[in-house]
Protein backbone atom coordinates (compact mmCIF):
# COMPACT_ATOMS: atom_id res chain seq x y z
CA UNK A 1 0.00 0.00 0.00
CA UNK A 2 1.22 3.26 -0.94
CA UNK A 3 1.92 5.75 2.13
CA UNK A 4 -0.74 8.35 0.50
CA UNK A 5 -3.26 5.56 0.64
CA UNK A 6 -2.09 4.40 4.20
CA UNK A 7 -2.61 7.60 5.56
CA UNK A 8 -6.16 8.08 4.03
CA UNK A 9 -6.92 4.36 5.72
CA UNK A 10 -5.79 5.24 9.16
CA UNK A 11 -7.79 8.49 8.69
CA UNK A 12 -10.50 6.61 7.58
CA UNK A 13 -10.33 3.88 11.08
CA UNK A 14 -10.08 6.62 13.42
CA UNK A 15 -13.43 8.47 12.30
CA UNK A 16 -15.19 5.58 13.19
CA UNK A 17 -15.87 6.08 16.82
CA UNK A 18 -14.65 2.82 17.72
CA UNK A 19 -13.39 1.40 20.99
CA UNK A 20 -9.68 2.73 20.41
CA UNK A 21 -8.36 -1.05 21.72
CA UNK A 22 -10.32 -2.01 18.01
CA UNK A 23 -8.49 1.03 16.01
CA UNK A 24 -5.34 0.83 17.41
CA UNK A 25 -3.49 -2.52 16.13
CA UNK A 26 -5.08 -2.03 12.47
CA UNK A 27 -3.50 1.61 12.98
CA UNK A 28 0.26 0.06 13.85
CA UNK A 29 0.00 -2.26 10.78
CA UNK A 30 -1.05 0.81 8.19
CA UNK A 31 1.78 2.71 9.79
CA UNK A 32 4.14 0.48 8.04
CA UNK A 33 3.78 1.06 4.71
CA UNK A 34 4.19 4.95 5.89
CA UNK A 35 6.97 4.62 7.96
CA UNK A 36 9.19 1.64 7.92
CA UNK A 37 9.98 0.13 11.36
CA UNK A 38 10.46 -3.04 13.28
CA UNK A 39 7.72 -3.28 15.38
CA UNK A 40 5.08 -0.48 16.67
CA UNK A 41 3.91 -0.10 20.69
CA UNK A 42 0.91 1.99 21.69
CA UNK A 43 1.00 2.74 25.66
CA UNK A 44 -2.18 3.98 26.56
CA UNK A 45 -2.31 6.93 29.17
CA UNK A 46 -5.20 7.32 31.57
CA UNK A 47 -6.78 10.62 33.45
CA UNK A 48 -4.08 10.07 36.38
CA UNK A 49 -1.21 10.00 34.19
CA UNK A 50 -0.46 6.66 34.70
CA UNK A 51 -0.07 4.07 31.60
CA UNK A 52 -2.83 0.74 32.30
CA UNK A 53 -2.02 -1.14 29.17
CA UNK A 54 -0.12 -1.59 26.38
CA UNK A 55 -0.35 -3.14 22.47
CA UNK A 56 2.51 -4.59 20.40
CA UNK A 57 1.87 -4.57 16.62
CA UNK A 58 3.59 -7.79 16.80
CA UNK A 59 2.84 -11.06 19.13
CA UNK A 60 4.09 -10.46 22.74
CA UNK A 61 4.08 -12.65 25.96
CA UNK A 62 2.17 -11.44 28.96
CA UNK A 63 5.39 -11.93 30.70
CA UNK A 64 7.10 -9.55 28.89
CA UNK A 65 3.94 -6.86 29.50
CA UNK A 66 4.48 -7.67 33.07
CA UNK A 67 8.23 -7.48 33.60
CA UNK A 68 7.97 -4.33 32.03
CA UNK A 69 5.02 -2.79 34.13
CA UNK A 70 7.02 -4.48 37.55
CA UNK A 71 10.44 -3.59 36.64
CA UNK A 72 10.71 -0.43 34.41
CA UNK A 73 7.46 1.34 34.19
CA UNK A 74 8.15 3.46 37.05
CA UNK A 75 11.85 3.38 37.65
CA UNK A 76 14.56 4.90 35.82
CA UNK A 77 16.02 2.11 33.08
CA UNK A 78 19.68 3.84 33.85
CA UNK A 79 20.67 7.04 32.17
CA UNK A 80 17.07 8.03 31.87
CA UNK A 81 16.82 8.69 35.49
CA UNK A 82 13.18 9.03 35.78
CA UNK A 83 10.67 6.38 35.17
CA UNK A 84 9.28 5.29 31.96
CA UNK A 85 5.83 6.36 32.65
CA UNK A 86 7.35 9.55 33.89
CA UNK A 87 9.38 10.15 30.75
CA UNK A 88 6.37 9.36 28.92
CA UNK A 89 4.38 12.61 30.24
CA UNK A 90 7.07 15.15 30.54
CA UNK A 91 7.08 15.30 26.25
CA UNK A 92 4.46 16.71 23.62
CA UNK A 93 5.21 16.52 20.14
CA UNK A 94 7.20 13.68 18.35
CA UNK A 95 10.82 13.14 19.21
CA UNK A 96 13.41 10.85 18.11
CA UNK A 97 14.85 8.16 20.57
CA UNK A 98 16.97 7.22 22.88
CA UNK A 99 17.90 10.98 23.35
CA UNK A 100 20.02 10.09 26.42
CA UNK A 101 22.89 8.88 24.75
CA UNK A 102 25.17 5.87 24.00
CA UNK A 103 24.81 4.82 27.58
CA UNK A 104 21.35 3.85 27.09
CA UNK A 105 22.90 0.76 25.21
CA UNK A 106 24.15 -0.05 28.17
CA UNK A 107 21.20 -0.48 30.39
CA UNK A 108 19.13 -3.46 31.28
CA UNK A 109 16.00 -1.61 30.23
CA UNK A 110 17.42 -2.13 26.44
CA UNK A 111 18.78 -5.77 27.14
CA UNK A 112 15.55 -6.81 28.27
CA UNK A 113 13.00 -4.63 26.55
CA UNK A 114 14.58 -3.23 23.24
CA UNK A 115 17.15 -6.09 22.02
CA UNK A 116 14.61 -8.89 22.01
CA UNK A 117 12.15 -7.14 19.99
CA UNK A 118 15.13 -5.95 17.45
CA UNK A 119 14.67 -2.34 18.81
CA UNK A 120 17.86 0.08 18.36
CA UNK A 121 16.30 3.65 17.16
CA UNK A 122 12.58 4.50 18.20
CA UNK A 123 10.51 7.08 16.73
CA UNK A 124 7.86 8.75 19.53
CA UNK A 125 4.05 10.49 19.44
CA UNK A 126 2.26 12.16 22.15
CA UNK A 127 -1.46 11.43 21.04
CA UNK A 128 -4.02 14.32 22.56
CA UNK A 129 -6.94 14.89 21.34
CA UNK A 130 -5.96 18.66 20.93
CA UNK A 131 -2.70 20.61 21.37
CA UNK A 132 -2.68 20.88 24.96
CA UNK A 133 -5.16 18.52 26.01
CA UNK A 134 -4.82 16.00 28.63
CA UNK A 135 -2.31 12.76 26.65
CA UNK A 136 -4.30 9.85 25.85
CA UNK A 137 -1.27 7.66 24.80
CA UNK A 138 2.25 7.44 23.81
CA UNK A 139 3.12 5.35 20.28
CA UNK A 140 6.56 4.15 19.31
CA UNK A 141 7.94 3.12 16.58
CA UNK A 142 10.93 0.67 16.59
CA UNK A 143 13.97 -0.19 14.19
CA UNK A 144 16.97 -3.04 14.80
CA UNK A 145 20.58 -1.36 14.51
CA UNK A 146 21.01 -2.49 11.39
CA UNK A 147 18.76 0.20 9.80
CA UNK A 148 19.38 4.20 10.37
CA UNK A 149 18.07 6.47 12.65
CA UNK A 150 14.42 7.91 11.82
CA UNK A 151 14.66 11.10 9.55
CA UNK A 152 13.65 13.94 9.50
CA UNK A 153 10.62 13.42 7.06
CA UNK A 154 9.54 10.56 8.66
CA UNK A 155 9.23 12.62 11.97
CA UNK A 156 6.68 14.71 10.00
CA UNK A 157 4.90 12.31 8.47
CA UNK A 158 4.42 10.77 12.24
CA UNK A 159 3.34 13.96 12.75
CA UNK A 160 0.61 14.45 10.45
CA UNK A 161 -1.22 11.63 11.69
CA UNK A 162 -1.45 11.92 15.10
CA UNK A 163 -3.93 14.00 15.19
CA UNK A 164 -6.45 11.21 13.44
CA UNK A 165 -4.98 8.99 16.55
CA UNK A 166 -5.98 11.84 18.94
CA UNK A 167 -9.67 11.85 17.67
CA UNK A 168 -10.29 8.60 17.63
CA UNK A 169 -9.18 7.70 21.20
CA UNK A 170 -10.70 11.17 22.63
CA UNK A 171 -14.10 10.52 20.90
CA UNK A 172 -16.62 8.67 22.75
CA UNK A 173 -17.34 5.23 21.35
CA UNK A 174 -20.59 4.52 19.85
CA UNK A 175 -22.30 1.05 20.52
CA UNK A 176 -21.19 -1.66 17.85
CA UNK A 177 -24.09 -2.84 16.06
CA UNK A 178 -22.70 -6.00 13.87
CA UNK A 179 -19.65 -8.02 13.80
CA UNK A 180 -18.65 -10.13 11.16
CA UNK A 181 -15.92 -12.75 10.79
CA UNK A 182 -11.94 -11.66 10.08
CA UNK A 183 -10.93 -15.61 9.39
CA UNK A 184 -8.80 -14.82 12.49
CA UNK A 185 -8.74 -18.37 14.29
CA UNK A 186 -6.05 -20.57 16.16
CA UNK A 187 -6.09 -24.15 18.01
CA UNK A 188 -4.54 -24.39 21.69
CA UNK A 189 -4.55 -27.61 23.99
CA UNK A 190 -5.82 -27.71 27.49
CA UNK A 191 -6.37 -30.16 29.79
CA UNK A 192 -9.71 -30.40 32.09
CA UNK A 193 -7.86 -27.93 35.13
CA UNK A 194 -8.21 -25.28 32.06
CA UNK A 195 -3.79 -25.05 32.13
CA UNK A 196 -2.69 -24.65 28.32
CA UNK A 197 -0.37 -27.33 27.22
CA UNK A 198 -0.06 -26.03 23.53
CA UNK A 199 -0.05 -22.97 21.98
CA UNK A 200 1.31 -21.05 19.26
CA UNK A 201 1.64 -17.01 18.80
CA UNK A 202 -1.50 -16.95 17.18
CA UNK A 203 -3.46 -18.76 19.51
CA UNK A 204 -1.73 -16.95 22.68
CA UNK A 205 -2.42 -13.73 20.79
CA UNK A 206 -6.38 -14.52 20.70
CA UNK A 207 -6.46 -15.93 24.02
CA UNK A 208 -5.09 -12.59 25.81
CA UNK A 209 -6.59 -10.17 23.39
CA UNK A 210 -10.24 -12.60 25.01
CA UNK A 211 -9.07 -12.53 28.17
CA UNK A 212 -7.31 -9.50 28.39
CA UNK A 213 -8.20 -7.19 26.08
CA UNK A 214 -6.74 -4.40 28.19
CA UNK A 215 -3.21 -5.85 28.57
CA UNK A 216 -1.79 -4.42 32.27
CA UNK A 217 1.03 -3.22 32.87
CA UNK A 218 1.20 -3.91 36.85
CA UNK A 219 -0.11 -6.72 37.32
CA UNK A 220 1.66 -10.11 38.21
CA UNK A 221 1.59 -12.62 35.13
CA UNK A 222 0.03 -14.98 37.69
CA UNK A 223 -2.80 -13.27 38.05
CA UNK A 224 -3.15 -13.03 34.35
CA UNK A 225 -2.79 -16.99 33.65
CA UNK A 226 -5.16 -17.67 36.55
CA UNK A 227 -8.12 -15.40 34.91
CA UNK A 228 -7.44 -17.55 31.22
CA UNK A 229 -7.31 -20.66 32.85
CA UNK A 230 -10.67 -20.05 34.94
CA UNK A 231 -12.30 -19.17 31.32
CA UNK A 232 -10.66 -22.68 29.72
CA UNK A 233 -11.65 -24.65 32.58
CA UNK A 234 -15.19 -23.87 32.64
CA UNK A 235 -15.01 -24.56 28.69
CA UNK A 236 -13.80 -27.82 30.02
CA UNK A 237 -16.34 -28.72 32.23
CA UNK A 238 -18.74 -27.58 29.71
CA UNK A 239 -17.42 -30.34 27.70
CA UNK A 240 -17.73 -32.55 30.30
CA UNK A 241 -21.05 -32.39 30.85
CA UNK A 242 -22.43 -32.08 27.29
CA UNK A 243 -20.42 -35.48 26.65
CA UNK A 244 -22.31 -37.14 29.74
CA UNK A 245 -25.16 -35.39 28.40
CA UNK A 246 -25.82 -33.75 31.67
CA UNK A 247 -26.55 -30.70 29.64
CA UNK A 248 -27.65 -29.16 26.13
CA UNK A 249 -25.40 -26.60 26.19
CA UNK A 250 -22.58 -26.76 23.72
CA UNK A 251 -18.96 -26.28 24.75
CA UNK A 252 -19.12 -22.77 23.59
CA UNK A 253 -17.91 -19.43 25.07
CA UNK A 254 -18.21 -16.18 23.86
CA UNK A 255 -16.57 -13.00 25.12
CA UNK A 256 -17.33 -9.09 23.33
CA UNK A 257 -14.85 -6.94 24.81
CA UNK A 258 -13.09 -3.90 22.65
CA UNK A 259 -10.91 -6.11 20.66
CA UNK A 260 -13.83 -7.61 19.36
CA UNK A 261 -16.26 -10.90 19.69
CA UNK A 262 -14.37 -14.64 20.40
CA UNK A 263 -16.20 -17.72 20.53
CA UNK A 264 -14.16 -20.79 22.13
CA UNK A 265 -14.98 -24.11 21.29
CA UNK A 266 -14.20 -26.78 22.68
CA UNK A 267 -13.33 -30.77 21.07
CA UNK A 268 -11.57 -33.71 22.76
CA UNK A 269 -8.53 -34.41 21.78
CA UNK A 270 -7.53 -38.30 21.26
CA UNK A 271 -5.85 -39.73 24.16
CA UNK A 272 -1.98 -40.10 24.40
CA UNK A 273 -0.78 -43.64 25.95
CA UNK A 274 -3.76 -43.41 28.27
CA UNK A 275 -2.75 -39.75 29.99
CA UNK A 276 -5.58 -37.43 30.72
CA UNK A 277 -7.58 -36.49 28.30
CA UNK A 278 -6.60 -33.13 26.26
CA UNK A 279 -9.29 -30.88 24.68
CA UNK A 280 -8.31 -28.70 21.86
CA UNK A 281 -9.98 -25.11 21.67
CA UNK A 282 -10.20 -23.25 18.99
CA UNK A 283 -10.56 -19.29 19.27
CA UNK A 284 -12.07 -17.27 16.19
CA UNK A 285 -12.31 -13.76 16.90
CA UNK A 286 -15.08 -11.16 14.69
CA UNK A 287 -14.44 -7.57 14.89
CA UNK A 288 -16.81 -4.62 14.26
CA UNK A 289 -18.75 -4.40 10.72
CA UNK A 290 -17.51 -0.52 10.48
CA UNK A 291 -13.78 -1.63 10.99
CA UNK A 292 -14.20 -4.35 8.51
CA UNK A 293 -14.96 -2.06 5.73
CA UNK A 294 -12.90 0.35 6.10
CA UNK A 295 -10.01 -2.32 5.84
CA UNK A 296 -11.69 -3.17 2.57
CA UNK A 297 -11.00 0.05 1.40
CA UNK A 298 -7.22 -0.88 1.02
CA UNK A 299 -7.63 -2.55 -1.93
CA UNK A 300 -9.46 -0.10 -4.01
CA UNK A 301 -8.80 2.73 -5.94
CA UNK A 302 -11.71 5.26 -4.05
CA UNK A 303 -10.40 8.63 -3.61
CA UNK A 304 -10.62 9.30 0.62
CA UNK A 305 -13.95 11.26 -0.14
CA UNK A 306 -15.66 8.27 -2.15
CA UNK A 307 -14.28 5.94 0.80
CA UNK A 308 -16.29 7.62 3.69
CA UNK A 309 -19.30 7.73 0.89
CA UNK A 310 -19.08 3.71 0.03
CA UNK A 311 -18.93 2.95 3.78
CA UNK A 312 -21.76 4.75 4.91
CA UNK A 313 -23.44 2.87 1.96
CA UNK A 314 -22.48 -0.16 2.92
CA UNK A 315 -23.82 0.34 6.43
CA UNK A 316 -27.02 1.19 5.38
CA UNK A 317 -27.38 4.90 5.19
CA UNK A 318 -29.48 6.43 2.83
CA UNK A 319 -27.99 9.25 0.54
CA UNK A 320 -29.84 11.19 2.12
CA UNK A 321 -28.20 10.39 5.77
CA UNK A 322 -25.19 10.76 4.14
CA UNK A 323 -25.52 14.25 2.25
CA UNK A 324 -25.96 15.37 5.68
CA UNK A 325 -23.35 13.59 7.93
CA UNK A 326 -20.91 14.75 5.25
CA UNK A 327 -22.64 18.69 5.03
CA UNK A 328 -22.66 18.55 1.08
CA UNK A 329 -25.70 18.28 -1.63
CA UNK A 330 -27.59 15.11 -2.39
CA UNK A 331 -26.80 15.37 -5.90
CA UNK A 332 -23.46 15.64 -5.02
CA UNK A 333 -23.65 12.08 -2.97
CA UNK A 334 -25.23 10.54 -6.11
CA UNK A 335 -22.93 10.79 -8.20
CA UNK A 336 -19.93 9.73 -5.36
CA UNK A 337 -22.35 6.80 -4.61
CA UNK A 338 -22.49 6.14 -8.71
CA UNK A 339 -18.31 6.77 -9.04
CA UNK A 340 -18.07 4.00 -6.49
CA UNK A 341 -19.94 1.68 -8.10
CA UNK A 342 -18.54 1.90 -11.30
CA UNK A 343 -14.74 1.75 -9.91
CA UNK A 344 -16.13 -1.50 -7.66
CA UNK A 345 -18.04 -3.09 -10.41
CA UNK A 346 -20.78 -3.39 -8.38
CA UNK A 347 -24.48 -1.99 -8.53
CA UNK A 348 -25.55 -2.20 -5.23
CA UNK A 349 -25.59 -1.95 -1.76
CA UNK A 350 -25.52 -5.16 -0.72
CA UNK A 351 -22.88 -6.10 -3.67
CA UNK A 352 -20.73 -3.36 -2.27
CA UNK A 353 -20.61 -4.69 1.28
CA UNK A 354 -19.80 -7.91 0.01
CA UNK A 355 -17.14 -6.43 -2.17
CA UNK A 356 -15.19 -4.47 0.54
CA UNK A 357 -15.94 -7.64 3.14
CA UNK A 358 -13.78 -9.29 0.14
CA UNK A 359 -16.95 -11.86 -0.22
CA UNK A 360 -17.17 -11.72 -3.85
CA UNK A 361 -13.75 -13.04 -5.02
CA UNK A 362 -13.59 -16.95 -5.34
CA UNK A 363 -10.51 -19.07 -4.88
CA UNK A 364 -8.60 -20.41 -8.02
Amino acid sequence: MKPAAAIAQIRLLCAQALPGEAVVPHVLRALRSVIRCRTAVFFWVDATGGIPHIHWDEEITAAMVCRFGTEYLNRGPGPIGIGFARSVRLFQGVRVLPDWGEDFYKTDFYEAMWRPMGAHHALQASIRERGSSPMLGSLLLYRDEREPAFDDEEHALLARIVPYLGFALGSKPQPVGEYVDTGDEALLVTDLQGRVLQSCERSSALLIAAIQPRLPTGAPLTRLEAEWTHWLATLGERLQRYSRHESDAPPVLRCDNARGRFTFRARWLHDHEGGEPRVGVTIRREEPLALRLALGMRDTALSPTQQRVALLVALGHSQTEIARRLDVRPNTVKDHVQAVYDKLEVHERMALRERLLGRDRTDG
